[in-house]
Parts: C-alpha cells; sequence; structure tokens
C-alpha cells in the first residue's frame, strides 16, 4: 500500500530514456529505485506542506501601509562645493529622495523633470 502523498507518482518516473541510466546504481546496491524516488517524493511534499503551514501561521499585516514619496529638488549649498566649481560659476541641484541623494544636474530644468518621473513611478507602483 502506498504511503501518503505517493499514489499517484508523476508520469517521468516511468520514462526508462530519461531515469534508466539512474536507475543502475540504486540497482547495485539491491535497492528498489522506484521505491527510493517515491520516498524522495514522500519526503519533498512533507517538506513543501511544512513549509506552507509555517507561512499561513506568519502573521499578515493588516494594515494597507503606503509609502509616501518625498522627492526635493535643491540647490547645493557653496559650502558643500569645491573651490574650483565656486570659481567657475557651477551651479548644482540635488535631488533627493526620501532623504536620500538620488541625482545630480547642472541644470534645474533636468532636476525637476528627474522629480517627476520619481513620483510619476511611485505612484505606479502598486500599494503594499
Amino acid at each position: 500500500m502506498p504511503r501518503k502523498g505517493c499514489a499517484a507518482a508523476p508520469a517521468i518516473l516511468h520514462d526508462a530514456k530519461i531515469l534508466g541510466p539512474l536507475r543502475a546504481p540504486f540497482a547495485a546496491q539491491g535497492r528498489s529505485y522506484m521505491k527510493l524516488v517515491s520516498s524522495l517524493f514522500y519526503l519533498l511534499s512533507l517538506l513543501t506542506n511544512s513549509i506552507k503551514e509555517s507561512c499561513d501561521r506568519v502573521p499578515q499585516p493588516t494594515k494597507q501601509w503606503s509609502l509616501t514619496m518625498t522627492v526635493q529638488v535643491t540647490e547645493r549649498d557653496e559650502s558643500k562645493m569645491s573651490h574650483e566649481g565656486q570659481a567657475a560659476g557651477l551651479r548644482i541641484w540635488d535631488v533627493h529622495q526620501q532623504g536620500q541623494l538620488v541625482g545630480m544636474f547642472h541644470d534645474e530644468q533636468q532636476a525637476q523633470q528627474y522629480r517627476m518621473e520619481l513620483e510619476y513611478l511611485e505612484r505606479q507602483r502598486p500599494a503594499q
């Protein structure tokens, strides 16, 4: 009588072309290949069920958390620029997302465009 979960073995177990070469080492040791494979499938199904049960026991968040992005464009402070950059009259626009620097631009329009792209992508992301 087959054990629970082993009654319906996959068709691949009966394909001699695929599994024939694998049977020889087990046959030489006097083990039944089909019995070994059935046992492995049974153990695999137990492991799969155990993992599913563990995942079901993990508490799921009941609140819909929405990450609100804060994207800001600021002109870089002269104290944070090199002396060479100041002498050349460079202006750098920084783009910060959630407090982290994500882009630097020499043109404010490009910085604003990048900010709009980030905000658009954030709106497209599904709520978590």
